[in-house]
Parts: structure tokens; sequence; C-alpha cells
């Protein structure tokens, strides 16, 4: 698996959100997504289990969908695919769908290299990245 920590900017026609995200890749179908300030509003975490995408508040996960349509989780993971973005931080470009990812700078993470500033673009929306640390493991 792998984890992240870096910042976030999405860019739409509703204005600019900025957060703090530190991204965990527990095992190929388990991703978990925590991000603070602005849009996290404090801390909020988003789980995906295969191709299920659920929030926690407290104890309790919810489905995404349960969310109100004008909560800024839910227009975040409705306006950015986090499967695809997941492969984005690995440094694999976009494959094949609508989004035109570039990477703007690399880093060096132990043997390997790996994005350090990204920009995504579709229609509508931009995502810029910016990431900082990274701690590498074997995939469970």
């Amino acid at each position: 698996g792998w984890e992240v920590l870096g910042k976030a900017a999405i860019t739409g026609a509703e204005g600019s959100q900025t957060f703090n995200l530190r991204w965990s890749r527990l095992t190929l179908e388990e991703d978990r997504l925590r991000v603070s300030g602005p849009l996290g509003a404090g801390n909020t975490e988003i789980i995906r289990q295969g191709n299920t995408l659920l929030w926690r508040t407290g104890d309790q996960l919810l489905p995404i969908n349960d969310l109100p349509d004008e909560d800024p989780v839910k227009i975040l993971v409705e306006g950015v695919p986090l499967a695809l973005i997941s492969r984005w931080l690995l440094g694999y470009p976009s494959a094949g769908d609508q989004w035109q990812v570039q990477t703007l700078e690399w880093q060096r993470v132990a043997d390997w290299r790996g994005p350090r500033r990204l920009i995504a673009s579709s229609t509508g929306i931009s995502v810029k990245v910016f990431l900082q640390q990274w701690q590498l493991e074997p995939v469970k």
C-alpha cells in the first residue's frame, strides 16, 4: 500500500475549494481519503471499498449518495473521479477518459519517481495537487 500527504485545490463553476489531504491505499480494493480544511470543514473521511464510496461521520459509515446534493464532499466525489485520481497520484497518465492530466514536477521517493505537483482538468473543472510526503509499502 501507500500513503501520501498533500494539498489540493478544486476550481469549478461554483468557485474554488482548497483542502489538505491524506490518501491511503490499504489494498487494491480499499482507499481512505481524509480531507481537512475548508472543504472538509475539520475532518472528513471518504472510503472506497471496491466500487462503493462511503463517508465516515463519527462511528458510522454512510453511502456518499446519502449526503445532500449541495454538500462539498458529495460535489467533490461526483465531480472528480476518485478511482482515476489514485492513478494520477502514482504518475500514471489519464487513460482514455475526458480528463487531461499533466505532472508539473516529480520527486524521488525511495527507489521510485512520483509526482510532486500535478494538474488535471476536464470540462468546467480543474484539480491542482501538491504531494508533500510519501510512505510506500507492499500492497496487501
